[in-house]
């Protein structure tokens, strides 16, 4: 058996009695023997696991992300028999601006327009805003940003023991 480069006599015998040829512990073949494995490495473990991650990623934010700066219109008209919501998205069809019925949504901005349709005074409030007294036939309005999603009561500031002057106020 000849001696390659330094590799010892002991260490050949070692090598051949293990079946491999002891030309594959010269310094050059030895690294590309280690860079074969480890590139081998990266391409069955390394890349499918990253690949996996960003998946996984991309796939569970497309799920909860709202488009940001829709303008919401929420009608509040108050009679003295109650209170009825109506929220609709402004858009255009064939050139003309018209009004389509929506479900409020994060991320939207609400204008809520509170009409008093009935004989005597009303308040309203939804979502920490409040609006104490609207004389009858009268119109007042603010504007809410929707952040987080759930069931926020609303109702009437001035009406507070009847039950039709009170409700839930749902974004999706």
């Amino acid at each position: 058996m000849p001696v390659i480069g330094l590799i010892s006599r002991a260490t050949q015998v070692g090598v051949a009695a293990h079946g491999r040829s002891p030309h594959l512990l010269s310094g050059s073949l030895m690294c590309k023997t280690r860079l074969m494995y480890f590139t081998r490495w990266l391409s069955l473990y390394f890349v499918p696991v990253c690949a996996a991650g960003i998946l996984v990623g991309v796939a569970s934010g497309a799920n909860t992300t709202t488009d940001p700066g829709k303008s919401l219109i929420v009608y509040v008209n108050i009679t003295d028999q109650g209170i009825k919501l109506s929220s609709f998205l402004r858009g255009s069809l064939a050139g003309n601006t018209n009004l389509f019925s929506a479900d409020p949504a994060r991320g939207q901005i609400a204008l809520f327009e509170i009409h008093n349709l009935g004989k005597k005074p009303h308040g309203f409030q939804v979502l920490g805003k409040k609006i104490r007294a609207i004389p009858p036939g009268a119109l007042k309005s603010f504007r809410v940003y929707l952040a987080v999603r759930g069931k926020f009561p609303y109702g009437s500031s001035l009406d507070k023991n009847s039950p039709l002057f009170h409700g839930i106020f749902r974004v999706y």
